[in-house]
């Protein structure tokens, strides 16, 4: 056995097999000392190979990868086992590298011993790899925005469900509305902020409670007409003040004043004073409430009836009511080939679809009633908003938008409108000639 074998064994029996000098003597018939003078030997030796050897290591890199590659031939007496060992001799900087992963295996024998030693570094600090990764800055400054006011661009305020009336008190002659005072003038307010081209007012704008003839009517129902007209008149010019234009159509509720003359009293249908030939019948809402006088746009239309606001927008007031939310929208959007504004659920609804035409949609803003049971046939439970639309069209092309009313405040492109209390000057504008007040 050479030296270089015998060093090689020591060393392998004395790092692998744990044996203690006392058992490596004995294995090689030599004494302790000798022993470890035989392994100190082996790791000089060692050392020296690694120096001999260390200028043909070579190292590559590109990126953040690095490619070592160490000679096919090892030395004798030179016997890579751990991973330091193996960065040693290919001479690895562990200041630029750092080690992720690392395999050690061993096989064969003492005679004939193999190894295998690997390790994957990464550098501590990445090379940036082309293309550069980097946060994005962009800069718009230099683009003209697209945006202009067209003076043929027409914006519409819809209002429905009013349900002005009242139920008088038996005991003290007060009148306590069905109409909600503060959504109303909430929307008067936004009315004035925004001054739409036209305000189209959708139906019911009366409750008539009093003259329905298919339910028991309460007597505290009876005589509320007259001052039902007077305070509808009252806001009505108050919104026709803010607008260019105001048009109606009739709900259900304002038909009950026709129907009850059709079923009771013929021969009054239809009357109308002779110097008034050209007036609305005597006993209709658009003369009742002056719509000659207030510039309301109003023709000889009866209940269901619609008129069109702009080309492909439809003002109704609708005969659908469905109790579940969206339906109602939904099957009158089904039934029809252009867009329609409705009123009649008192909550608000949107559907949309898609035509050949362009888009088509049915929509419902909720009311300006009283939602907490006041009105006859509600409850508190009812399912009903308050609110107005806003509808913007510019040659054929329209935006909607809904502005809801919640307990006499709404909020609106940066606004808060918060409702007045305006009774006071109701009282006042309205007292009658012969200088008495209305119970309101």
């Amino acid at each position: 056995m050479s030296k270089t074998t015998m060093k090689f064994d020591i060393c392998y029996m004395r790092e692998e097999e744990s044996k203690t000098w006392i058992e490596i003597g004995q294995q090689f018939g030599i004494s302790e000392s000798t022993a470890r003078w035989h392994y100190n030997s082996y790791i000089d030796d060692y050392r020296s190979g690694l120096m001999i050897y260390d200028d043909k290591v070579s190292t590559e890199k590109e990126g953040n990868v690095t490619e070592v590659t160490v000679p096919n031939t090892i030395p004798e007496g030179v016997f890579i086992r751990t991973v330091p060992e193996l960065i040693e001799f290919a001479g690895v900087d562990l200041d630029e590298f750092e080690i992720t992963k690392e395999v050690v295996n061993f096989w064969g024998s003492r005679d004939n011993p193999n190894t295998q030693v690997k390790a994957w570094l990464v550098p501590k600090e990445p090379v940036a790899v082309h293309p550069v990764i980097s946060p994005v800055e962009i800069n718009t400054a230099g683009y003209p925005q697209q945006v202009s006011r067209d003076t043929k661009m027409q914006v519409g305020m819809f209002l429905f469900d009013f349900h002005f009336g009242f139920r008088r008190s038996l005991r003290t002659g007060r009148l306590e509305p069905f109409h909600d005072r503060r959504a109303i003038d909430v929307a008067l307010q936004i009315a004035q902020a925004l001054s739409p081209d036209v305000i189209g007012l959708g139906g019911d704008l009366l409750d008539l409670a009093d003259w329905q003839p298919r339910f028991v009517r309460s007597p505290n129902l009876y005589w509320t007409t007259q001052p039902a007209l007077i305070e509808g008149a009252w806001w009505l010019e108050q919104f026709r003040s803010k607008c260019d234009e105001m048009i109606y159509v009739p709900g259900n509720h304002d038909q009950r004043m026709e129907d009850l003359q059709i079923d009771h009293m013929k021969e009054a249908y239809g009357l109308r004073a002779i110097d008034e030939l050209e007036l609305p019948p005597a006993m209709s809402i658009p003369k009742l409430m002056a719509f000659h006088q207030l510039g309301i746009e109003y023709e000889d239309r009866k209940y269901p009836s619609e008129v069109e606001v702009w080309p492909g927008l439809k003002l109704i007031h609708g005969e659908t009511a469905n109790n579940k939310p969206l339906k109602t929208a939904d099957r009158i959007l089904q039934e029809r080939t252009k867009s329609a504004l409705f009123g009649h659920v008192h909550r608000r609804e949107m559907a949309t679809k898609r035509t050949e035409a362009g888009e088509v949609f049915a929509a419902s803003p909720g009311c300006l009633c009283r939602v907490d049971g006041m009105v006859p046939g509600s409850t508190e439970r009812s399912n009903w908003q308050q609110g107005i639309v806003m509808v913007t069209y510019d040659d054929g092309l329209m935006s909607l938008e809904f502005i809801p009313i919640t307990n006499g405040v709404a909020l609106h492109n940066g606004y808060k409108y918060t409702s007045r209390d305006r009774l006071e000057e109701l009282r006042h504008d309205t007292v009658g000639a012969d200088g008495a007040e209305w119970p309101y």
